[in-house]
């Protein structure tokens, strides 16, 4: 069998499909995947998954995974025992699928021999897909190879897909003495690869939910209209007006960001993240500011101080700002960053703490390996999260109201980290709960997964028509009924963190009647680490006096909350 590598990518990819930079392979395999991150990565071993094969695979799949193949033949078991190692450690893989021509002196070596690469892929927690051999011309030894291969997969609780069937449904387009599928035969063939490649993904998936029968609402049509946020700069501006709560200065504190916002006892309240120069750097606290009438903000204050001083790893991520029962909680995820290497929050911990009238005092610790971005959610009397931990994967909690027992369940999903980032929650008037989240995929579109047992279990996330930047975003519901969605919706361009944009829905499934909230953003004065230049994002917003009160980061440098008077949003009645 013959592999033209790069040549053959040029003149294979079809309309639709983007051709990945030769930097992004690993060494000594090739891949089809314009975009890899956050996506299940699937080593793809054996000369009838050809090239073309693995393209198709790629289209299917563009959005959920990343096919790789070997750069040289693999023709049967022995040349995949020699090369598995190396192929293993070239980059973090999800799944494998094996299309190999069982050898040895009887079948029961032949088994032997396929279950132990089996078994070697699946001891290091791997999806493994094994495909029947389509044939060389001897009917007799194809048959007993398949034997052999079915055998194997059976006794390894491997999945299973049909390319024998295939070739024998499809005279033609696998012409055995070359090994080389007809373009008909490499779209037949990933068709048959299909299911057997959803079923291994999610086979170690936490269980998911579906849609309830006679369910007509698509939760993929998250914006009522593709067009309406097409040109978002275009929008016009909500009417409201801006203050500073924090801004800024040379040599001081310049990351700030994770802003929250609540009244209580006749003041607005902010708090916020705030570090020397870089986000989520080992100086990072939690700071707050007052106001009694959300214009004028009072000099920012130490909410949590850095925990072992800026040498020290320990820092804080803001995550909430509430009250509850009467009372003004903030909330922090404290956390090492990478260190020890292996995630973005080592040794995390979710702390409340709580206002005494005179100042902050540690309340409780709410949870361990825990990274929230919003207050409590309450559903049915319970405490709602959406929970990362420390390696940033992606669950959601429950716990009966102001306990930490905890029922914490991963989302659904092809891995454990797959795609999501900073979430935001809400229970539409059916009860119905929605999460809306971030793709770190970058497809460049909002998520949305459902529940319909109050968060117990989640249907598979799917990508919607919402257009996002990849930046964090909040839902949540107005006193006159109407459902808000505050992002941004840039897809493209320049400036992707401007504008920001809210949206507006009745029943919690479709958004629309799109305004601006801010847009043309300063440049930046400051730079540090993931910080980006005319931007506002990671919002907040509560709802008092009649506005919609929203605070967020510019730049990443300065703290601003804007108010919209709800009647300026034009919503009908």
């Amino acid at each position: 069998m013959k592999y033209i590598l790069v040549p053959l990518i040029l003149a294979l990819a079809g309309p639709g499909v983007a051709l990945p930079a030769a930097a992004a392979q690993p060494p000594g395999l090739q891949g089809y995947a314009a975009e890899t991150r956050n996506r299940a990565a699937v080593l793809v071993v054996g000369d009838p998954l050809s090239p073309a094969v693995v393209r198709r695979l790629q289209e299917q799949w563009t959005d959920v995974a990343a096919f790789f193949h070997p750069s040289r033949p693999v023709p049967e078991v022995a040349a995949a025992e020699r090369g598995l190692d190396s192929w293993l450690e070239a980059r973090t893989w999800h799944g494998v699928v094996l299309a190999l021509a069982p050898v040895g002196t009887d079948s029961g070596e032949r088994v032997q021999r396929l279950r132990a690469l089996m078994r070697k892929l699946q001891d290091r927690q791997l999806a493994v897909i094994t495909c029947t051999w389509p044939g060389r011309g001897e009917e007799g030894e194809t048959a007993r190879a398949n034997d052999a291969i079915r055998q194997a997969a059976r006794a390894e609780e491997v999945e299973i897909a049909d390319l024998r069937g295939v070739a024998l449904a499809n005279p033609g387009t696998w012409p055995g003495a070359t090994g080389e599928w007809t373009e008909e035969g490499a779209r037949r063939v990933a068709e048959a690869l299909r299911e057997p490649v959803r079923r291994a993904l999610f086979k170690r998936s936490t269980p998911w939910a579906v849609l309830p029968p006679g369910e007509k609402r698509d939760p993929a049509n998250l914006l009522a209209e593709d067009a309406a946020l097409a040109s978002p700069m275009s929008l016009p501006e909500a009417p409201g007006e801006t203050a500073t709560v924090y801004r800024a200065e040379a040599g001081a504190w310049q990351f700030n960001l994770h802003s929250f916002i609540a009244h209580h006892e006749g003041h607005f309240w902010a708090a916020w993240s705030s570090g020397r120069v870089d986000e989520d750097s080992s100086s990072q606290l939690i700071r707050y500011a007052t106001s009694r009438d959300g214009r004028l903000w009072s000099e920012a204050r130490v909410l949590a101080d850095d925990p072992d001083g800026e040498a020290g790893p320990w820092r804080w991520m803001t995550s909430g700002l509430y009250v509850e029962d009467g009372k003004l909680y903030a909330l922090g995820s404290k956390n090492q960053g990478n260190n020890p290497p292996g995630g973005p929050w080592s040794h995390a911990e979710l702390i409340r703490f709580v206002w005494t009238g005179t100042g902050w005092r540690e309340d409780r610790k709410v949870a361990d390996n825990c990274v929230v971005y919003f207050p409590p959610l309450r559903i049915a009397g319970r405490d709602f999260f959406v929970w990362r931990d420390s390696r940033a994967w992606f669950y959601t909690g429950l716990a009966p109201a102001g306990t930490n027992d905890w029922e914490v369940r991963r989302v659904p999903g092809p891995m454990p980290d797959y795609r999501m980032s900073e979430t935001s929650a809400y229970v539409d008037p059916a009860g119905v709960v929605h999460l809306i989240i971030r793709d770190q995929g970058y497809t460049r579109r909002l998520y949305h997964s459902l529940s319909y047992d109050g968060g117990g279990t989640w249907t598979i996330p799917v990508k919607t028509n919402y257009p996002d930047a990849v930046s964090k975003n909040l839902s949540g519901r107005l006193s006159n009924g109407w459902y808000y969605l505050i992002s941004n919706p840039k897809a493209a361009g320049a400036n992707p963190r401007d504008p920001l944009v809210i949206t507006f829905s009745r029943d919690g499934w479709s958004f629309g009647h799109p305004l601006a909230l801010r847009k043309n953003a300063p440049a930046l004065r400051y730079k540090g680490g993931a910080k980006g230049s005319h931007s506002f994002q990671y919002t907040h917003a509560i709802e008092q006096g009649g506005k919609l009160w929203v605070i967020y980061a510019t730049n990443k440098e300065d703290i601003e909350v804007s108010a919209y008077p709800l009647a300026g949003f034009g919503l009908p009645p």
